[in-house]
């Protein structure tokens, strides 16, 4: 990809994020977000667990899993994590600077753009 084909695509975007835009929760997505975010809490008692919003705009809500250790033990812990990320359509785990773990679950299309 040439300098003038990325900067096409860094104008496009640009237009996105600029234009107004309406979003409503897709049911058929909120029954498996609910169920990630129950299982989470289940797994990872002592964590910070919050949805953010998607950065660009596109309808995704992503899981935000913030905790000291996000160790798994055991066969049960294994089948809840394999829950969780099971409807994800994308998910990463990073350390913080904090010396936190984060762990993020992306659902794709949560949210439908009505304009």
């Amino acid at each position: 990809m040439t300098d003038a084909e990325f900067q096409l695509i860094l104008n496009k975007l640009g237009e996105y994020l600029s234009k107004e835009k309406r979003f409503v929760n897709n049911p058929m997505r909120q029954r498996e977000i609910n169920d990630a975010f129950t299982k989470a809490r289940q797994l990872f008692p002592n964590a910070t667990i919050s949805f953010i919003g998607d950065p660009i705009e596109m309808g995704a809500i992503i899981l935000d899993i913030k905790a000291d250790d996000l160790t798994l033990h055991g066969e049960t812990e294994m089948k809840i994590f394999s829950d969780i990320i099971a409807h994800a359509d994308n998910f990463e785990i990073y350390a913080l600077a904090d010396r936190r773990i984060c762990f993020a679950a992306v659902f794709q299309d949560a949210l439908i753009n009505i304009d």
